[in-house]
């Protein structure tokens, strides 16, 4: 029998304790992470259920944003071309389809648009017909352009299927590596393929060759990661001449190198793996055959460049590691991508990214910026080592990207540069960016630190009406405002959108992550909840019809911030929220859960229990005398990286304390069948999800619905 609309389920409760560094925890839910207790899939079916009927009366709603979503999605629409020589390569949706198709064109320059009917290499609604979600993992064809090595996964779970295919016949070779992960490299003679596997706990550990047209189970083993907290990635460089294994954990990483010229060739470290070091390479060819470049926080915090010659001596040892570019105090030096040509560097300065187009022996020739604070400027897709330019996308959060190729001659000073040329702009049916407008501000946290927000609305819009605000926070990753279709739409409902910049991320730079990670964590948590009432006291949004949204970490981030200041939200959004902190991080049975030690804390050791302790949001609710915002929470059964019992524990918890007054307000919208950490693959199918997710925080703010009028 059914249960009636205002009766959520409950889930069976029982009398588990932990006990650790003299401390007993109750936690009632533990069964929940038990994958084979048939009652999970019951619960979290029962959650769906409820999450529907509850929102059945508001699914007209939803649906009507839906159309309007989706018409803001061309029919047909197009990545950012690559090339490889003179192939040119791109992922274009055809009319109506869900998923993207691979094309190129041969003979097609840079500066050229291309001409005629593409060739068809690989089709995703094809090869996953049948399955209810598909993902690409990687698409690399070999330099002579024959063979394409492609993987898919249709669940989920981020392990993929990997097949080649001949692209003289368009047909796949008889051999299919499961169980793969991203990142993967050819051969420079397209004879061979190197990829990555996964462990029980989904870590890449093992590198291995696969040499075409044999069978996968004779593949060579090429390297192995014995320490859990590192993950490994093979990828090429882009000069074409090395394969570069990258071996990486939060707080190191080491570049592993073999020649892409033998079939054969065996792995050697660039240099030595040291504990705190990172080393970000790249290759470059030179008149006396080669050097390597290194990005590197050996002797600066915020990282230098270093470079050394190749294989100087009969024994192959690299020349001495000399500077090339100096660290400089409050920028952090991200990147160095090497051309023939030029060097291209990203720096982040002031909460923005910086790019500097350098000579090959690295003198300044100028600098790109992107045209306001607001904005963002970032390296677009750029494989081929012989390009006269570099291509870059410029955007913000109410301009769609525009792809441009960069010419690498000419410097700031002489002002003869080249001419710049369109390479592709992402389409944006419906759209108009002179009705928004886009802005930079500052919102001092507690500390004094000035925190960076950019906000976007409705150009005329009058101040003090709702507000969403969005947030990460963690692992150094930084939120930088990018063009996304669904965003006009929240915003011609008359709501100010509001993109913080909080420490835990990396936008301040290196310095900026440490000062929100490990036993400083909780600084991101009172960022957030600072920004929020800046944005209430500068009259920039209303306080009683404020919004909050975030996801994964940023989940993290939002169940920290309801046990803080419950009061402070109209709404709240938590998808795949990571908010069994502690009982997660104790369990090396899970994914993931040894390499992120090193982000939050490892829960063996008392000082980081306790640090865990103080914030987990399964075990910090809030005050039971609070009052809940309408709440809706996501997660999903193949999500490999927080895993479903998480949400659906949080839930559970959460309905015990507040009981039947959170009946109709605490929602858990889960995936029970194929879904994925990011939500649904296909591009309709995530403007429905968008949906969704815009009718729960609209009727929570009461938002009238229909259009907003113009002011």
């Amino acid at each position: 029998m059914s249960q009636p609309a205002s009766t959520p389920p409950v889930a069976p409760r029982e009398a588990t304790v932990r006990d650790l560094h003299g401390e007993q925890v109750a936690d009632p839910y533990a069964w929940m992470s038990r994958s084979d207790d048939p009652r999970m899939a019951a619960q979290l079916s029962a959650e769906r259920e409820h999450y529907e009927r509850v929102r059945a009366p508001r699914r007209g709603r939803a649906e009507a944003l839906a159309q309007v979503l989706r018409g803001r999605l061309a029919d047909r629409s197009s990545s950012c071309p690559w090339w490889h020589g003179e192939l040119r390569y791109q992922l274009e949706h055809p009319e109506g389809t869900e998923y993207p198709r691979l094309v190129r064109w041969a003979g097609q320059p840079v500066q050229q648009h291309p001409i005629g009917e593409p060739e068809i290499l690989l089709d995703v609604t094809v090869e996953a017909a049948g399955a209810d979600y598909a993902e690409l993992g990687l698409v690399e064809p070999s330099d002579d352009g024959r063979w394409l090595a492609y993987s898919l996964d249709v669940t989920g779970n981020e392990l993929y299927a990997l097949r080649f295919r001949d692209l003289t016949t368009g047909r796949d070779l008889p051999e299919v590596i499961t169980g793969t992960y991203y990142g993967g490299a050819w051969t420079a003679d397209g004879s061979a393929f190197y990829y990555a596997v996964c462990d029980e706990v989904y870590r890449p550990f093992q590198v291995w060759r696969h040499r075409l047209g044999t069978p996968a189970v004779d593949d060579e083993l090429i390297y192995v990661e014995d320490d859990r907290h590192v993950e490994l990635e093979p990828r090429r460089t882009r000069s074409g001449d090395h394969i570069v294994i990258t071996a990486v954990s939060r707080t190191l990483r080491q570049e592993l190198v073999l020649d892409a010229h033998d079939p054969a060739a065996v792995v050697r470290p660039l240099r030595p793996r040291r504990p705190g070091v990172e080393d970000h390479a790249e290759h470059q060819r030179t008149a006396t055959g080669g050097r390597w470049l290194v990005v590197t926080n050996e002797h600066a915090g915020e990282f230098s460049l270093l470079a050394a010659d190749q294989d100087v001596d009969a024994a192959g040892a690299l020349g001495e590691w000399t500077e090339l570019v100096a660290a400089r105090p409050g920028q952090r030096l991200q990147s160095c991508a090497a051309f023939a040509e030029a060097l291209v560097l990203t720096w982040r300065r002031d909460a923005q990214l910086v790019l500097e187009l350098r000579s090959p022996d690295g003198a300044l020739r100028r600098e790109l910026t992107a045209p306001s604070a607001a904005g963002t400027i970032r390296l677009g897709p750029n494989h081929d080592y012989r390009a006269p330019g570099v291509v870059v996308a410029t955007t913000s959060l109410i301009d769609p990207a525009v792809y441009t190729l960069e010419p690498f001659g000419g410097s700031d000073d002489d002002g003869d540069s080249g001419t710049v040329s369109v390479v592709h702009c992402d389409p944006a049916p419906g759209h108009d960016p002179s009705r928004y407008v886009t802005t930079r501000i500052t919102i001092r946290a507690g500390d004094g630190t000035p925190i960076p927000v950019t906000l976007a609305h409705r150009a005329g819009l009058t101040p003090g009406g709702p507000g969403l605000l969005y947030g990460y926070g963690s692992y150094e990753s930084c939120e930088w405002p990018e063009f996304d279709p669904a965003l006009p739409v929240w915003l011609d409902q008359g709501l100010v959108y509001a993109l913080a910049h909080i420490r835990g991320g990396g936008e301040g730079g290196r310095t900026w992550w440490l000062q929100g990670r490990m036993q400083s964590k909780t600084t991101t948590f009172t960022d957030y909840v600072d920004v929020a009432d800046g944005l209430v006291a500068q009259g920039i949004v209303d306080g009683a019809r404020l919004a909050t949204r975030g996801r994964s970490a940023g989940g993290l981030l939002q169940g920290a911030v309801l046990a803080r200041r419950p009061q402070r939200w109209a709404a709240m959004v938590a998808e795949v929220p990571f908010v069994d902190c502690v009982n997660s991080m104790l369990d090396e049975d899970l994914p993931l859960t040894v390499g992120e030690w090193e982000e939050w804390g490892d829960p063996h050791l008392p000082e980081q229990y306790a640090w865990l302790r103080a914030y987990s949001p399964y075990e910090v609710l809030p005050d039971a005398a609070a009052q809940l915002p309408p709440l809706l929470v996501t997660g999903a059964v193949h999500d490999p990286r927080v895993m479903v019992h998480e949400p659906a524990k949080w839930v559970a918890a959460l309905r015990d304390r507040f009981g039947d007054a959170v009946a109709q307000r605490l929602l858990f919208r889960v995936e029970t069948g194929a879904g994925s950490h990011g939500g649904p693959a296909g591009r309709y199918a995530l403007m429905d999800y968008e949906a969704e997710v815009m009718a729960f925080v609209l009727d929570a703010l009461d938002v009238p619905q229909g259009p907003v009028p113009e002011s």
